[in-house]
């Protein structure tokens, strides 16, 4: 099956701001991408990209107040996937908003100490 991804995602930021996202395709899923990703920050900012504990490819980007957009375009039928079994039951599946607030950054981003981020976990414990 193909099917077609992309966002566009627009932040007023009335100051100075360090932006956090989590944006980009999972690297697990990177060869299942056709046409590849078109990922852009609007205005160009320099940008740092690290995996957190879970693989998933984030970002850090400092920005000056005003708007910042976050684009990504996968084009028409971009990305192909194997649907092998969807007669799965989610139905024992808990909502997220019912989740205790630790059980969402249990184990997160290793070495995050180093890059000066504090985790909101260890306020929560």
């Amino acid at each position: 099956m193909l099917i077609s991804f992309g966002y566009d995602i627009s932040l007023r930021l009335e100051v100075e701001t360090t932006v956090l996202f989590c944006l980009r395709v999972h690297p697990s899923r990177r060869k299942d991408i056709v046409s590849g990703e078109n990922f852009q920050i609007e205005p160009q900012r320099p940008f740092e990209e690290y995996l957190n504990g879970f693989g998933n490819i984030c970002g850090r980007v400092h920005c000056k107040p005003g708007i910042v957009r976050f684009v990504n375009q996968g084009g028409e039928n971009s990305f192909e996937i194997e649907i092998v079994n969807d007669n799965v039951d989610f139905s024992f599946l808990d909502d997220v908003h019912l989740l205790p607030f630790v059980s969402l950054c249990e184990n997160g981003c290793p070495g995050r100490e180093g890059l000066g981020f504090r985790s909101v976990c260890e306020d929560a414990t």
